[in-house]
């Protein structure tokens, strides 16, 4: 089984600033609409964005005007307000392509208010890490982690966009991509006001550019604290190309919600 493909298109104006290899000055038009769990995101936004790198850490400073229509189950609703925000990444790798050493952070910092012409005020968080270590002469442990939170009087107000919703490649596999989260009066996947994901791989190089590689993967999105975690495990196949890693798994569910396996397929840098 196979996720569906999200439908977005942007145009993008590009200012290249002192050192245009790293810094750059961004206006953009996107259009685009997302399916996650039950909830359906068509979003239409004008975007600016100021890109500057400082020492080891690129940082983006950046304002969206988004219009978005969210649709749950028979309701829907419109959203349209300035989002600013602050963006911060940073990598370090033996190997931009393909690191035997290195490691990833990133955190967005965004909300709006009604100052910004939203209906209610909302500061939303996300940190996601990964991690690349070797492990013997011909292994190499992946771990990743993403810890996001809102804060918000009520998760029923929020656009989908500014949800949290876990599952599919880059979170747990195993399960389809953004089909864990709270569950609405109506039995419906509506997405949550937290989310907590890890993952631990470990990848075997068996033969030239050909490995292999078990995982596991486990965590939720949510509403409260304390709520239950949903895990998947499986098995994959690695292959190197100069471009990045092809990766393609197999993974099933271990916890009660799941019912089914699922095929995963990514390209590309790991970090």
């Amino acid at each position: 089984m196979v996720s569906e493909p999200e439908k977005d298109i942007e145009a993008q104006y590009v200012i290249p600033l002192a050192d245009p290899a790293r810094d750059s000055r961004i206006y953009a038009i996107h259009t685009g609409q997302d399916d996650r769990g039950d909830t359906t995101s068509t979003i239409a936004e004008l975007i600016a964005r100021d890109t500057r790198q400082l020492g080891a850490w690129q940082r983006q400073v950046y304002a969206r005007l988004a219009n978005e229509r969210t649709d749950i189950g028979d309701s829907a609703f419109t959203t349209t307000a300035i989002i600013p925000g602050m963006l911060w990444t940073r990598t370090r790798a033996d190997d931009p392509i393909l690191p035997k050493r290195g490691s990833f952070v990133m955190g967005d910092f965004h909300g709006s208010g009604p100052p910004f012409g939203a209906d209610i005020t909302y500061v939303h968080i996300r940190l996601d890490g990964r991690l690349v270590r070797p492990l013997g002469e011909q292994g190499r442990l992946v771990t990743r982690m993403t810890l996001g939170a809102t804060s918000v009087d009520s998760v029923d107000q929020l656009p989908a966009s500014e949800r949290f919703f876990a599952g599919g490649d880059q979170s747990i596999r195993g399960f389809d991509l953004d089909s864990l989260g709270p569950i609405n009066a109506d039995g419906l996947v509506v997405g949550g006001r937290y989310l907590l994901t890890g993952s631990f791989e470990y990848q075997h190089r068996v033969r030239g550019p050909w490995g292999a590689a078990v995982f596991l993967d486990g965590g939720n999105a949510f509403d409260e604290w304390g709520d239950s975690l949903e895990y998947g495990a499986g098995v994959g196949v690695r292959y190197r190309t100069p471009l990045g890693m092809v990766r393609l798994d197999i993974a099933w569910p271990l916890s009660g919600n799941g019912s089914d396996w699922r095929l995963h397929f990514a390209f590309g840098p790991e970090l």
